[in-house]
């Protein structure tokens, strides 16, 4: 696919990178945020799914989650990763990771008196 097809609407926006046949299911949380993604062709195989609990699930069957990781991440507290694991792991590390850096006080700037000769 040329890199120009990959920003073009309606195309797909996984699938440069392959691996191992992996099936992805998301809980969306809010209804902008099904909004968003529905409006786009993330994947040929992209499935929305509403739930009892408002909620909606996309699945689809991708080649390999590498490059699924940063998407996820930039979509924050508005989406679950339920399926794979080994996904929902790796996002759960990448954003305690992240907490840790919130979690200490931010340094005061130190006072640097510079001397004129």
């Amino acid at each position: 696919m040329s890199p120009h097809l990959l920003s073009s609407p309606g195309t797909r926006v996984f699938g440069i990178i392959d691996g191992p046949e992996t099936r992805v299911e998301l809980r969306l949380l809010t209804a902008d945020t099904v909004a968003y993604l529905s409006s786009r062709r993330l994947h040929p195989a992209q499935r929305f799914t509403k739930r009892r609990d408002g909620t909606t699930l996309l699945t689809m069957t991708v080649r390999g989650t590498t490059e699924l990781v940063p998407w996820i991440l930039s979509l924050g507290q508005y989406v679950e990763v339920l399926k794979p694991r080994t996904l929902r792991e790796e996002i759960h590390e990448s954003l305690a990771e992240a907490a840790r850096i919130y979690v200490a006080p931010v340094a005061s700037p130190r006072r640097v008196t510079l001397a004129v000769a």
